[in-house]
């Protein structure tokens, strides 16, 4: 067993018996986005198309399960819906836009596309992390993301979250770990800090003009 993976193991068990009992809620690399995201919530109408598993953000949003249908990239291609002009209600897609094998305008184009005028669209992505996967192509900064919007929609919100605690912590595997809602515990202090300068998840949440 390579160091960093034996590092990482060791990192998951003690990180998950200091958190024992906590109630927890988010992942670390999303912890803030999402509570950012749920901040918008309310009685949504209508359909949304959730991309690749996205079907969290659509309930942050307000949501049901009832209102939601999920594809996946690439055999839903996020640069050629398979989908009518004005069919949704939102598109949402979380962490799926540094994976599109090719022009992320284009894929940012085609989300307004099938979105009726006034609906909401969604894209969470990453900006200060390590390559993960054989289809890890972009990273965007919320200014970036802003700028794909451009003249297709009205930006509600955009942001970033990250600081360098997080960065060691993801390197250690720890992720995708839950963190505990209670602001005593130090990986909820990590979770919730944010560096500009580093930002790890980003998102922008667009209304269709």
């Amino acid at each position: 067993m390579c160091m960093r993976s034996a590092l990482g193991n060791a990192g998951r068990f003690l990180f998950r018996l200091s958190t024992a009992g906590f109630q927890k809620r988010f992942p670390l690399t999303r912890y803030s986005g999402y509570k950012q995201i749920l901040s918008h919530k309310a009685n949504r109408q209508g359909m949304v198309l959730s991309i690749s598993h996205s079907e969290i953000l659509a309930k942050l949003l307000g949501f049901l399960d009832s209102q939601i249908i999920d594809v996946s990239y690439p055999e839903y291609d996020l640069i050629n819906l398979p989908y009518a002009d004005y069919q949704f209600n939102a598109l949402v897609a979380d962490q799926v836009l540094e994976h599109i094998a090719g022009d992320p305008f284009q894929a940012m184009a085609e989300s307004f596309r099938v979105v009726k005028t006034g609906g909401l669209v969604l894209h969470t992505s990453t900006f200060f992390n390590r390559v993960h996967g054989e289809n890890d192509f972009w990273r965007f900064s919320p200014t970036a993301l802003r700028l794909m919007v451009g003249c297709h929609g009205e930006i509600i919100d955009s942001g970033g979250w990250g600081n360098l605690a997080a960065y060691f912590l993801m390197n250690l595997g720890l992720n995708s770990e839950l963190i505990p809602e209670s602001r005593i515990h130090p990986a909820n202090w990590i979770a919730t800090r944010n560096h500009k300068k580093y930002p790890i998840f980003t998102w922008v949440l667009a209304r269709k003009c």
